[in-house]
């Protein structure tokens, strides 16, 4: 009884200064508490092992602390994993609306008008078919400078509409024609707003 008294004690010392050094390796992060976790049911087993031996329940125990532990440690990494791929979705819709409101500025831009801003609609319904195309753009531009670098003094030639807004509403088709074309989008969902 003496020996395997001593024997326990050797087991207990022998893993505590392993998993004290697998703790030290293992830098600080998201991980380190999952260890900690095991760690430390694999603690309570290896104390609680000679009362289960003495009433011959070794094996009901172990079985019984290993699954709590192991079911606790799946639900919170699998809960971890799920914030985790959430954010790195977000990050990436993010990303692709920033390059889709770059693009249209410098379009926009391009074609002489002042840019002033725009935004995109991205599906981020992981279960629907349209997942990740864009359902929607909405740009606003500014009439500053719209024509000016290609401007040739004429006579006014007066026709039944007003020169400037027809200019408006060619600049705003222009737009709307390149984006349904580029992104192919419905020109339904393509909003321009001429300020």
């Amino acid at each position: 009884m003496m020996e395997y008294l001593i024997k326990w004690v050797k087991n207990i010392a022998i893993f505590y200064i392993i998993s004290t050094l697998v703790q030290n390796l293992v830098p600080d992060g998201k991980y380190l508490k999952y260890i900690k976790l095991f760690l430390g049911i694999v603690m309570v087993i290896l104390l609680i092992r000679p009362l289960g031996e003495l009433i011959g329940a070794t094996d009901d125990y172990n079985k019984i602390y290993l699954q709590a532990g192991v079911d606790e440690m799946s639900a919170e990494l699998k809960a971890g994993l799920e914030a985790a791929d959430e954010e790195r979705s977000r990050i990436v819709v993010g990303e692709y609306t920033d390059r889709i409101k770059s693009d249209i500025q410098e379009y926009v831009t391009g074609l002489g008008a002042g840019y002033k801003d725009s935004s995109v609609t991205i599906d981020t319904d992981a279960a629907s078919d349209t997942f990740g195309q864009i359902t929607g753009i909405t740009v606003n531009v500014t009439r500053e400078s719209a024509y000016d670098r290609n401007h040739i003094d004429v006579d006014k030639i007066v026709i039944d509409r007003d020169p400037d807004d027809m200019s408006e509403e060619l600049l705003s088709i222009r737009i709307k024609n390149y984006l349904s074309d580029f992104y192919n989008l419905s020109k339904r969902n393509i909003y321009v707003n001429i300020v």
